[in-house]
């Protein structure tokens, strides 16, 4: 799926080494000024962040964060 369609509440799957997998349940998708990094500096706990470049000239930011979905 693309990321500039993707919605809260939808889950991300990635698959690591081993092939071991970690679930992501999307929180937040904003779209943000450049300048706005707050999104990607370090925090608590364990999430996801996907950031990349949208708008006319690149001049926004479309930002993702996931929470981690811990196996029970």
């Amino acid at each position: 799926m693309p990321i500039k369609q993707i919605e809260v509440g939808a889950e991300i799957t990635l698959k690591g080494e081993n092939d071991l997998e970690y679930k992501y349940v999307v929180k937040q998708v904003e779209v943000v000024a450049p300048t706005q990094v707050e999104y990607v500096l370090p925090s608590d706990g364990e999430k996801l962040t996907l950031y990349t470049c949208i708008g006319w000239g690149d001049r926004q930011r479309l930002v993702v964060v996931a929470n981690r979905v811990l196996p029970s």
